[in-house]
C-alpha cells in the first residue's frame, strides 16, 4: 500500500513561532507550561523514596571553578536553575535526522541527556513502528537558555515540545490540534511509554482528552491497571500511591502538541556545583545579584531605584539604611533582579516502570 504525501512543514521557524504566538493570545500572555514543582527533592526526604539516586560528579569544586574560567566547553552541558529561572551552559543543538525534522532550528538547544533521552524514545517507536512518519520537534531552549517566548519555562535545556503522531492516511502539520479521528493512537502510545520507561521523564503534559485516548488504549492492549493509574492524571484511582503524582499531566493547550520535562541527572547536578564559580565569571546572572555604586552629588534614592531597576526599600534594606539620604563619595549595594534561581541538591526519583519491566533502558524481564 502506498502511503499518502505528509505535508512538509517549515524548518525556518517562521511558522513554529507563529503557532506559538497564536497559542500564547489564546491563552493570555503564556503557554501553559504546566506546573513547575521544586526542581529537586530535600536530601531529607530521599531516604523516604525507594531507589532514589543522588548523582556524584568525578571532578572536585576547585576543578570545576578552575575549568568554568579556562576550559568552560570541557564541563560538558548544564542545566543550571530552573525551567523557569534558568539558564543553559554549552548547549547542544537538536541535529538533523531521518526520524523528526526540527521546526526552529534557532530555538532547539537542549542538554545532551535531554537529546539523547528524546531521540531513545523516537527509535523505540520506530522499532515498533519502522514505517512512521516523522516526529516534529518545537522548541528547546535558546542557546543560552533564559526567557523563550511565549513560555514560562524552556528556559534550562530540560523541556520540549514534539508533535503527536498522526494518521498516516492523511496530511498533518506541526501545531495541529489531535482528537480521536486524526491521532495515530498506537503510536504516540508507544512514544509515550518509551519517555516513561526508557528516560528519566519528569512531566509529560498532555491535555486530558488525548490522555483518556492514550489510557484506554494502553489498558486495551494488556497494560498493568496499577501502573497506568500511577502514571496517569487521567481518571487516577484513589488507591494509587501519592508521594510524586502522575507523571502524565494535564495542561491547558497541549492538544496540539506534548511538552515533556526531563530530569538531567548529570547536567543539573553540574550546573548547581557550578553555580558560583559560573556567577562569578559573569557567564549567569542569579535571580537576585547586587552592584556596587558610588553616590555623586545631586543622587537622590529614587532616581537610583529608577534606574537600576529596583526599589527604594530595597536598596535601603540591602545597606541598612533608615532613611532615604545617602552621601556623595560613599559606595552603596544595589540589589538588581537577574535570571536563574540558586539550584538546591537534587535527588532523583527512580523510573517508575511498569511490571516486567526492568534497568534503566526499560528492558523486559522474563517471566
Amino acid at each position: 500500500m502506498t502511503v499518502p504525501q505528509m505535508a512538509a512543514p517549515s524548518t525556518h521557524g517562521t511558522d513554529a513561532n507563529a503557532a506559538y504566538h497564536h497559542a500564547a493570545l489564546a491563552a493570555g500572555t503564556q503557554i501553559d507550561d504546566g506546573l513547575e514543582l521544586p526542581q529537586h527533592l530535600p536530601e531529607q526526604d530521599s531516604a523516604e523514596i525507594s531507589g532514589a539516586q543522588t548523582v556524584d560528579i568525578e571532578l572536585d569544586d576547585g576543578e570545576i571553578r578552575d575549568r568554568v574560567t579556562s576550559d568552560l566547553a570541557s564541563l560538558g552541558p548544564m542545566s543550571v536553575g530552573r525551567t523557569s529561572r534558568g539558564a543553559l551552559v554549552n548547549g547542544v543543538r537538536m541535529p538533523k535526522g531521518t526520524r523528526w525534522e526540527v521546526v526552529d532550528a534557532g530555538h532547539s538547544w537542549g542538554t545532551q541527556e535531554t537529546i539523547d533521552f528524546l531521540i531513545r524514545a523516537i527509535d523505540k517507536v520506530h522499532a515498533q513502528f519502522p514505517d512512521t512518519d516523522k516526529m516534529r520537534i518545537g522548541h528547546i531552549s535558546a542557546r543560552d537558555g533564559g526567557p523563550l517566548k511565549p513560555h514560562k519555562s524552556h528556559q534550562s535545556g530540560r523541556d520540549v515540545d514534539i508533535s503527536y503522531y498522526y494518521k498516516q492516511d492523511r496530511p498533518f502539520h506541526w501545531y495541529q490540534r489531535a482528537n480521536a479521528d486524526n491521532l495515530d493512537v498506537p503510536r504516540t502510545w508507544a512514544l509515550v511509554r518509551a519517555l516513561l520507561t526508557d528516560t528519566d521523564a519528569e512531566f509529560i503534559f498532555i491535555n486530558t482528552s488525548i490522555q483518556r485516548l492514550l489510557k484506554q488504549h494502553a489498558v486495551s492492549i494488556g497494560e498493568d491497571g496499577e501502573w497506568l493509574d500511577d502514571v496517569f492524571q487521567y481518571r487516577r484511582s484513589r488507591t494509587a500511591p501519592r508521594g510524586l503524582g502522575p507523571i502524565i499531566r494535564h495542561a491547558h493547550g497541549h492538544d496540539t502538541h506534548i511538552h515533556v520535562r526531563f530530569y538531567n541527572p548529570r547536567a543539573q547536578e553540574l550546573g548547581r556545583r557550578a553555580f558560583s564559580a559560573l556567577v562569578d565569571a559573569g557567564r549567569i546572572k542569579p535571580h537576585v545579584y547586587y552592584t556596587r555604586y558610588t553616590a555623586r552629588k545631586g543622587d537622590i534614592l529614587g532616581r537610583l531605584a529608577k534606574r537600576f531597576g529596583t526599589t527604594v526599600k530595597a536598596i535601603q534594606k540591602a545597606n541598612g539604611l533608615r532613611s532615604t539620604r545617602i552621601l556623595k563619595g560613599r559606595t552603596y549595594l544595589i540589589p538588581r533582579r537577574g535570571q536563574v534561581e540558586a539550584p538546591g541538591r537534587m535527588v532523583i526519583p527512580p523510573r517508575r516502570l511498569p511490571p516486567g519491566v526492568s534497568g534503566k533502558d526499560g528492558v523486559a524481564t522474563a517471566n
